[in-house]
Formats: structure tokens, C-alpha cells, sequence
């Protein structure tokens, strides 16, 4: 098996910033299977690859998750203002 690594950005072929984080895994020989570009994410902060839809400037646009952190606290379930709690 033959791959390579092609980024864009970092060798100076595209000036779009969209393609910053842009990042190609090329499987360019397999003996036993098909050869193709694989379209992938680089986090340069955490030194890794990742899916383009599998980044968490992914899921911050999708909005906020459902969780119960969320959502608002039953009523006289605490009392933030009074110091008699403590």
C-alpha cells in the first residue's frame, strides 16, 4: 500500500481560506483493494486528522445540545441570591 498526505494550503497551492484546514489521505497503490482521495480535516493544534464532519467547529454550528444542563432549573429547586443556603 502507497499513501501520501496533500495538503493544499501547506505546499502553497490555494490561497482560499477555506482550504486551510483541507487535508487529502491519497491511497495511491493497494494490491488488494481500490485506490482513492480521502477528504480529511487537519487540526494543526492537536496534530491530527479528522472527518470533515466529525469537528467540533462542526457541532458548534449546529446550535446548542440537548441536554438537561440546558434547560432551566425547577422552580425553588435553589435560591442563587440567598446566603442562608450556605
Amino acid at each position: 500500500m502507497v499513501i501520501f498526505i496533500h495538503r493544499p494550503d501547506f505546499v502553497g497551492m490555494s490561497d482560499n481560506p477555506e482550504d486551510k484546514e483541507k487535508a487529502y489521505i491519497v491511497i495511491a497503490k493497494h494490491r488488494n483493494g481500490e485506490v482513492c482521495d480521502i477528504e480529511m480535516k487537519y487540526k494543526a493544534g492537536q496534530v491530527k486528522f479528522v472527518e470533515p464532519d466529525q469537528s467540533l467547529d462542526v457541532y458548534a454550528q449546529q446550535g446548542p445540545v440537548a441536554s438537561a444542563a440546558n434547560e432551566p432549573a425547577p422552580e425553588g429547586s435553589y435560591d442563587f441570591d440567598s446566603q442562608e443556603q450556605f
